[in-house]
């Protein structure tokens, strides 16, 4: 009896680890698209704010500042806004996760504990930097081939 206890046991939690991985496996192709999304979505926020601050940067070129200088502006702009954004998700993703977990179970023979995956969190907030890079390659490169006087006429 014990034995056929034990094996029911063993195959609920081996078919409850399979759905769990499917449904982490959509999560994470989910994720991918959402960053797909995000990268489109700041390359046209940094674009509109390029396009806003065109005098700024022309005024800027004028004073000595380098086009290298002038683009890596652009590039820490998008790193502090995905940082940001990566804090933020974070901590509230971990809050309502765990929240969420506790909640769903209500069991008071099990316990729910807070578990990070430091690992993977680290490579999405690598993967999130370099798409935030990537985002702000082409509004940078825009603003540092502006040339200083087609920048500061009227035109412009």
């Amino acid at each position: 009896m014990k034995a056929a206890e034990n094996l029911g046991r063993f195959n609920m939690r081996a078919s409850s680890t399979q759905l769990i991985d499917m449904v982490l496996l959509a999560v994470l192709g989910l994720l991918g698209a959402s960053l797909f999304v995000a990268v489109i979505g700041v390359s046209n926020t940094l674009s509109l704010s390029v396009f806003e601050r065109r005098r700024e940067g022309a005024l800027l070129r004028a004073m000595g500042m380098t086009r290298g200088a002038l683009a890596s502006t652009i590039s820490i702009e998008a790193v502090l806004l995905a940082v940001v954004a990566l804090i933020l998700g974070t901590a509230l993703g971990t809050l309502f996760g765990w929240a969420g977990v506790s909640v769903l179970v209500g069991l008071e023979e099990w316990e729910v504990s807070l578990e990070i995956p430091w690992l993977r969190m680290l490579a999405i907030w690598g993967v999130t930097v370099l798409a935030a890079l990537l985002a702000a390659w082409v509004p940078a490169r825009t603003l540092g081939r502006t040339a200083p006087a087609a920048g500061m006429s009227h035109a412009a």
